[in-house]
This record gives structure tokens, C-alpha cells and sequence, in this order.
């Protein structure tokens, strides 16, 4: 694949201080997932905005009947959202880091203690009447799901509002999800294992652990169970949306990750090229990294060097299972010095996804 595009860096136009040559974006996007690692999204800024003025701004006491897990203090991680496209809209997606390590088993998993870091995530979406709305949904895999035996989510979703009022409750089973009739988060005592949803009660026992930065938990201490529900509705599968209790906003899907990198680095004077690219895959559990790459392509490559012109001349962006590269070829013109610019980027889909 071949593309070339000039970029001039003429003072005319350019700041005092800094000038940035950047071809134009291709903003044509159709997978179901958009993680933006390198500058935030203007839909994710929106998101944040109105999450901090009119959700953390406001929310100054938790819910009456809110659980230790429900009160302890979460911050959202905005360095790593995402934007998660359904048919109903997009869904602003930021992980939570919760304090003092908490960490779970459950009746429906394997009994080994798991850190919540990664499985809560607030969803700020906008709702039928355009207005944003702000959700606090907690992944909690189940046995076949946690020993990669299935390809799509299988566990239960915990969906609370930011004080930790419960909205609903869900589970993922063989592809489908079910509403529990009963939402309302109980203390009870550690459960047995549960073999089936209908007639049997789905319980999560929490902990305050250390947890290491492989996220195994050390040290840990027992401070209560939850009661997720007992019975499931099984004649509404998947009905809904989000704000009435529907499970599509809470789905898992393709992704596509927006990763910028340095394709040269200039050792005298400073300045950069930089190139861009999108990458998308799709996670499954059972396979060897974890999922596999579906595709991507080459969005834009940019300068930020003063003065001079950057020219790209080559772009190709190839894909297998497990792996991605990207080469870039391109000159460099400032002055009398010109300069070709080559380099190839190589990831895995472990460190993507």
C-alpha cells in the first residue's frame, strides 16, 4: 500500500514556539470498540466533563444501604478509557482502581481470590433523552470463563450507580444475559458452590488484600459476602437498555486500539515524527495471548519539528493471529539537508488488548 502526502512546516502559520505537521485523519470507524491511548477523545473529554461536574461534584453521600465495597473510595482511570460503540450509541468506558486492595472469590468461580482492579469500570453513555448518564458495572467471571473455556464474557455484572445504589444485576451465560429479579446487594454469609442460576443463589465473598503488580493477592482479610440474587429472568434475555436494566451496554466487543509511536527522533534541534495507527482485535480467552488481531490500517503520520518539510512516501500496516507491523518510509527536507525516514513497529496482541 502506497501513500504519500506533503506536510510543510512554514513559519507563516506556524506558533512561536511549536509547530506540529499533521495530515489529515481518517475518521471512517465501524468496529465496536474505540481505546484511544495517546490523546483523549473529544466524546471521552465531554464524558469526563460532565461525570466530574454533575456526578463527583454532586454525589456527596453514598446510599443508605451501601455496602463496604460500595464505599470504599474508587478513582477513575481516564489515561486509560475507551469508547465501547453500541447499537444504541457509544458508551464511554474508564476502568476504576479501588483502595485498599479489594479482592473476591465467588460460589460460581474456582475459589481462587481475584483483585477487582480491571473489573470495575464506570460507563457514561447518553440515554434515550440525549442527557448523559454514569454507571459503576463490576465484571465477576465465572469457573468456565476464568479457565478460558469460553470465548465471550461468562459471570455476573454488578451495575450500581456512583453514590452505590444497585441498578441491576446480571448474568452472562453461553452467549445470552439474564436479569436477576432480585437487585438488591444483602450481606449473608460465604456461600456454597453453585452449579446453576434458576432456584440457587449466586454469592461473592470480598476481601481487603495486598495485592502485587501481578495481581496476586497476599495477605488477605475477610470482611463480608454478597448475595448477587437467586433467581434469573429467563423470558427477557438481553431486553432493555441501560438505564431501564438492559444488558447490551454491558456486553464485551471487538476492539480497536488508536496507538501513536516515534518513527524518528531528531538528535540535534529535538523534534519528532510520529505515525498512527489502529489496530483491531477481538478477545478470546481460550486462545494463546488471550485473543486475536482482526485487522487495522495506518490513520495519519505527523511532525512536530520547526521549520523544514516532511514528506511520507510508504505506509504498510500487515496483520496475523498474534501479531501487527506497521513500516513507514518518508523524507525529511530542512534546508539543504535532506533525510530518509524509515522505521517498522512490531506488537503483540497481549500488549495491545
Amino acid at each position: 500500500m502506497k501513500r504519500t502526502r506533503t506536510l510543510a512546516c512554514l513559519a507563516l502559520f506556524c506558533s512561536i514556539s511549536f509547530i506540529a505537521c499533521k495530515k489529515t485523519v481518517d475518521k471512517q470507524e465501524t468496529t465496536a470498540v474505540q481505546k484511544v491511548s495517546s490523546y483523549e477523545d473529544p466524546l471521552i473529554a465531554e464524558a469526563r466533563l460532565f461525570f466530574q461536574k454533575e456526578v463527583a461534584a454532586k454525589t456527596n453521600t453514598l446510599s443508605r444501604n451501601a455496602t463496604m465495597r460500595q464505599k470504599l473510595k474508587k478513582t477513575p482511570l481516564w489515561e486509560k478509557s475507551y469508547i465501547a460503540l453500541h447499537e444504541e450509541g457509544d458508551v464511554v468506558t474508564v476502568p476504576l482502581d479501588y483502595q485498599g486492595g479489594l479482592s473476591y472469590t465467588t460460589s460460581f468461580g474456582d475459589n481462587k481470590k481475584r483483585s477487582v482492579q480491571g473489573q470495575a469500570k464506570l460507563l457514561l453513555y447518553k440515554g434515550k433523552d440525549g442527557g448523559w448518564k454514569a454507571e459503576v458495572a463490576t465484571y465477576i467471571s465465572d469457573q468456565i470463563y476464568s479457565k478460558g473455556k469460553s470465548a465471550t464474557f461468562s459471570g455476573v455484572v454488578l451495575v450500581e450507580d456512583w453514590a452505590g445504589r444497585t441498578i441491576n444485576n446480571f448474568l452472562f451465560k453461553e452467549g445470552k444475559s439474564y436479569r436477576f429479579k432480585n437487585t438488591t446487594a444483602k450481606s449473608v454469609e460465604p456461600g456454597g458452590e453453585v452449579q446453576t442460576a434458576t432456584g440457587n443463589c449466586y454469592i461473592i465473598n470480598w476481601y481487603l488484600c495486598t495485592v502485587d503488580e501481578d495481581g496476586n493477592t497476599l495477605g488477605c482479610e475477610y470482611q463480608y459476602s454478597e448475595r448477587v440474587g437467586c433467581d434469573v429472568s429467563g423470558d427477557d434475555p438481553n431486553g432493555g437498555d441501560g438505564a431501564s436494566g438492559g444488558s447490551e451496554v454491558y456486553n464485551e466487543y471487538e476492539m480497536a486500539v488508536t496507538e501513536m509511536w516515534t518513527v524518528y527522533s531528531f538528535d540535534v534541534g529535538g523534534g519528532q515524527v510520529y505515525s498512527t495507527e489502529r489496530l483491531k482485535g477481538k478477545r478470546v480467552a481460550s486462545e494463546f495471548q488471550g485473543g486475536h488481531f482482526t485487522g487495522g490500517r495506518h490513520i495519519s503520520d505527523e511532525c512536530n519539528r520547526w521549520g523544514g518539510l516532511w514528506t511520507s512516501s510508504y505506509t504498510d500496516f500487515n496483520y496475523g493471529t498474534t501479531a501487527a507491523t506497521m513500516r513507514i518510509r518518508g523524507t525529511w527536507v530542512e534546508g539543504d539537508t535532506r533525510r530518509t525516514i524509515e522505521n517498522v513497529k512490531a506488537w503483540s496482541f497481549s500488549e495491545v488488548f
